[in-house]
């Protein structure tokens, strides 16, 4: 029993490296590339196969692991299916290999070392074959489910639509039915249209959601150095500091994702920062600084990352700030905040 508990320990890590071994591979010959890199106690991160990583201190991982990204086109869906499939066929091919290798050389070994190995074989095949039965059933006989309906409403964004123009009504039970990951995907075009519009009755429950989707992994897994998730944790963080303003929610988040952001230098996570540090920390010379870098990260924005209504959303956002914080410094010239508080400070939880 003891063997049989270490073997599927073993078999996990040889599912890791079989896993990312198949990312690179799968990488080198599809329109794929892989966009972040874990290896050890760094993180790589880039937003086009063009780019070079740029790297920074992360969580140590003892196993390296690699994450591939497509860009959104119309043919986006067909080649996600064709890069998943070739993942998912590599993958037990790889696994069946060392299985065979295994079994062949150690079935009939009673040895403890033996059975730890035989244990992390059968654990390997199983789970591989599992693993592309679900694939396959997801993605070809499902039909389109939240990351395809997601996918198409960033196209729709990259081919000059605005967010008034999306439609992000999904047939009921498409929501509950997804990932965590495809959850914050849609709930950031949410989230984000909602904002564009000033509908504030619906961001109350759209960050609800979110939060409930984002924390259970917490900021340091694998999962939420995703660029989407993130890009969730900074509208959460947006939300507590500005629009529903909580401070202890808001520390939460920030102490959460506090490495990511301070190194973000991009134009939405100079901003929310700057919402951060004016609001809740009132530090309004810091926030000005931070606020400036936005503006200046708006001048060279990356086109494969951030959509025109993206990049409009932050102009807007970072105008109101640039606004508010005149009235606030200037006591005289001062009104009223350009989105005005309407909900209690319950705690987001």
């Amino acid at each position: 029993m003891i063997a049989f508990f270490i073997g599927l320990i073993l078999g996990l890590v040889v599912m890791s490296i079989t896993i990312s071994l198949s990312a690179v591979v799968v990488s080198l010959f599809t329109d794929s590339y892989i966009s972040i890199a874990r290896v050890f106690g760094k993180t790589g991160r880039r937003s086009s196969p063009d780019q070079k990583f740029t790297w920074n201190s992360d969580k140590f991982v003892l196993l390296p692991s690699f994450y591939l990204q497509l860009g959104i086109d119309e043919e986006t869906d067909s080649k996600y299916k064709k890069v998943t499939l070739a993942m998912d066929l590599l993958l037990m091919f790889l696994n069946f290999l060392y299985a065979f290798v295994i079994l062949y050389f150690f079935w009939k070994n009673p040895k403890f070392g033996a059975r730890i190995l035989r244990s992390s074989a059968e654990y390997a095949a199983i789970v591989s074959i599992l693993t592309v039965i679900m694939r396959i059933y997801r993605t070809f006989i499902k039909g389109q489910d939240l990351a395809s309906f997601s996918r198409s409403q960033i196209l729709k964004l990259k081919n000059g639509a605005t967010f008034e123009q999306l439609d992000m009504s999904i047939p009921d039970g498409m929501f509950d039915k997804a990932t965590r990951q495809e959850k914050v995907s849609y709930l950031y075009l949410c989230f984000s249209k909602a904002l564009w519009m000033k509908n504030f009755s619906a961001l109350n429950n759209l960050v609800r959601q979110m939060d409930l989707a984002v924390r259970k992994h917490g900021a340091n897994s694998e999962y939420a150095y995703e660029t989407l998730i993130m890009g969730g944790y900074y509208h959460i963080l947006f939300y507590s500091s500005y629009v529903n303003p909580n401070p202890s929610h808001a520390a939460r988040i920030y102490n959460l994702i506090k490495p990511a952001i301070e190194a973000d230098m991009d134009a939405n996570g100079r901003r929310t920062l700057a919402y951060y540090q004016f609001y809740i920390l009132n530090q309004p010379q810091l926030a000005s600084i931070t606020l400036n870098q936005a503006i200046e990260a708006l001048q060279t924005p990356d086109m494969n990352r951030f959509t025109q209504a993206e990049l409009n959303l932050e102009r807007r956002l970072i105008e109101e700030l640039q606004d508010n914080m005149t009235r606030v410094l200037n006591p005289g010239t001062f009104t009223k905040p350009v989105i005005e508080n309407t909900f209690d400070d319950a705690p987001i939880f």
